[in-house]
This record gives structure tokens, C-alpha cells and sequence, in this order.
């Protein structure tokens, strides 16, 4: 089971100190090399993602995807939504309605931390 996972739930999670629950829903989490820059643009940030073992990074090999959805999309949620697609995910977490879209018009199962806030807080 893939779980992919774009930037802002991480980041929200990581930032009041809740990441856990998402090894607890999925287990083990990918995030592609966009993601993993957004994620370490704040250094604190960068810390607690490398010492977390059950996030995985790995690159989309559909470029032409990635490229194709930076028409209307930022470089992390395009090779996510592309990653999603190829790997055939379980789910993609994603909050953005651009992303979203996208992501359902490819047939890709999302969640997002308004889901996964309901559920914990």
C-alpha cells in the first residue's frame, strides 16, 4: 500500500507535534524530492523529517506529467498528484482545491488534514 503525501498536512502535523498520527492511519508515508524542499525550508523542520524513518522519498518518473500539471499547480503537489498516478496509491493526502481536482480528475483516492483533523482533534 503506497500512501503518497504532499506538503501541508506534514507540515501542519509536524509543526504542533501530531506527525505520529500519520504513521498510525498509514504507516509509511512517500514524498517526492519537491515535497521534501518545501518540508526543509524551515530548519527546524528539517530536523524532525530526517529523523523520522517511515517517510520515504521517491521521484515520479513521468515528467511529462509533472510538467503538464505545473500549468496550474506548484512543483511539490504536480509530482505528487504524477507520483500518485504512476504508483497507483492508495491515497494522496492533499489539501489544496487545485490539487484536488487534479487529483480526482486522474482517479487518485484523497485525504487531506481536514479529514485527518476530524478524526484526532
Amino acid at each position: 500500500m503506497i500512501i503518497v503525501s504532499d506538503t501541508s498536512s506534514i507540515s501542519n502535523l509536524l509543526q504542533i507535534g501530531l506527525i505520529d498520527i500519520l504513521h498510525t492511519l498509514y504507516g509509511e508515508i512517500t514524498i517526492t524530492p519537491a515535497v521534501r524542499r518545501e518540508l526543509y525550508a524551515l530548519p527546524e523542520q528539517e530536523k524532525q523529517i530526517e529523523q523520522i524513518g517511515w517517510i520515504k522519498v521517491q521521484a515520479p518518473q513521468n515528467q511529462k506529467m509533472v510538467v503538464e500539471f505545473l500549468k496550474e499547480l506548484d512543483l511539490g503537489e504536480a509530482e505528487s498528484i504524477a507520483l500518485a498516478v504512476e504508483e497507483k496509491a492508495k491515497y494522496l493526502i492533499i489539501d489544496e482545491y487545485k490539487g484536488r481536482a487534479v487529483a480526482d480528475a486522474y482517479g487518485v483516492k484523497i485525504v487531506g488534514w481536514r479529514m485527518i483533523r476530524k478524526r484526532f482533534l
